[in-house]
């Protein structure tokens, strides 16, 4: 799965720190992610705009770390 977080503007978004969940995978789906960035700072992707960035989590709060291939959850 790709993702562009290419030209996102900081008014695209309401709440600093908001998080985003999903629910639409089976609960019995088994899915490991990882994570690929071009541009990051820390744990966060950061988008073309350098006031907006993401950080992936699972749903305890364990961030992913991106470009590291030991970095899973």
């Amino acid at each position: 799965m790709n993702i562009d977080f290419d030209n996102i503007p900081a008014s695209s978004f309401k709440v600093a720190g908001k998080k985003a969940e999903g629910d639409n995978i089976d609960a019995s789906a088994d899915l490991t992610m990882r994570l690929q960035a071009d541009s990051v700072q820390g744990n966060a992707i950061v988008s073309n705009n350098k006031s907006v960035g993401f950080v992936v989590a699972n749903s305890s709060g364990s961030e992913l770390t991106p470009n590291d291939l030991s970095s899973f959850i």
